[in-house]
Order: structure tokens, then C-alpha cells, then sequence
């Protein structure tokens, strides 16, 4: 069976400022957006992928859940597959609560941080219900080894939904 796969990472703000005495003048309006679409892996950069790894549950309150990028699985057809990427394009991680308070925090740390994607540092960061923090690198992507693989998504004390989807090479 042949099998292809495509992705789209998109960040769009757009904004209008309109003159609330009149209602018609317009005093600002504009956009930043930044748009890549990834393609079967094909051995070429940019945007080359071959494998998308996916995951939505529940953080138990004051609890933790481990991403090993090296170890992932997903059905995929009906069938189990195993995911071990080796390159990183781009990671979205939403939190998918609507109450405020249900929050929870991104967090590059432990003995193989996927650090990569906070510069190299070993990051804290939090999402907020509502929201997602995304982060993309098409030309180059972020190397995945033995010792830059782990993410921690780590709730705030209530519990929450989420969502993390990964796409990059895998093998």
C-alpha cells in the first residue's frame, strides 16, 4: 500500500480598528500570517515529511504526561504503528479547556529535553484553556536523538483537556 502525507501549519492575526463615532472610518486594519504546507517525504528540504503523530487526553489534576519522540504510537489504517522521528518540522499543542484556571505548561526539562524548539534552553511554558502554542521550522527542522527527545506537558492544578499533533520524519 502506498501511502502519502501532507500537513498545514498556519498562524494568522488579522485586526480592524474602526472609528466608533461614525462607524465607517476605518483607522487601522492589517494582518501577520505565516503559512507552510509539508509534503510526502521526498529526501528534499523544505517541507519534506513522512510521518504525523497525534494525541488528545486529559492531564489528571497536579498530574504530568510525557511526549518521547523516539517512542510514539498511533492507530493509523486500524493498525498500530510505532513513530520514532528523527527530525521535528513543526508541533502544535492546544488546550482544549474552556475554564479559566484549567491551564497546564509545555516543558522542555528531565535528562533528554526536546529543548530545541526554546532555543536550547530548558523552558516552562504555559498554555492557557482556549489557546495553543505552536512552533514550526520548514527549511530545517529540529534533529530528534537519544538525548533531545523528551516534552512534558504538566497541568497547573485543575486538570485539563489537550490536544499535540507532531509532524516530521520518522526512521
Amino acid at each position: 500500500m502506498a501511502v502519502i502525507t501532507t500537513a498545514n501549519f498556519s498562524n494568522l492575526l488579522s485586526w480592524a480598528v474602526i472609528d466608533t463615532n461614525t462607524h465607517s472610518r476605518v483607522v487601522d486594519i492589517g494582518e501577520v500570517s505565516s503559512d507552510v504546507s509539508f509534503v510526502n517525504y521526498t529526501g528534499s528540504i523544505p517541507v519534506s515529511i513522512n510521518s504525523i503523530w497525534y494525541e488528545s487526553g486529559i492531564l489528571s489534576s497536579g498530574g504530568s504526561h510525557k511526549v518521547d519522540l523516539l517512542a510514539m504510537s498511533r492507530d493509523v489504517f486500524g493498525e498500530p504503528v510505532a513513530i520514532s522521528m528523527s527530525k521535528i518540522h513543526a508541533v502544535i499543542i492546544k488546550n482544549a479547556s474552556q475554564v479559566i484556571g484549567e491551564d497546564f505548561s509545555v516543558a522542555a526539562t528531565g535528562s533528554t529535553p526536546f529543548n530545541d524548539i526554546f532555543g536550547g534552553g530548558n523552558y516552562i511554558v504555559p498554555v492557557y484553556p482556549a489557546s495553543a502554542l505552536g512552533f514550526n521550522n520548514p527549511l530545517s527542522g529540529w534533529d530528534v536523538d537519544g538525548t533531545n527527545n523528551e516534552l512534558f506537558l504538566v497541568d497547573g492544578g485543575q486538570g485539563c483537556s489537550y490536544e499535540i499533533a507532531v509532524i516530521g520524519i520518522s526512521g
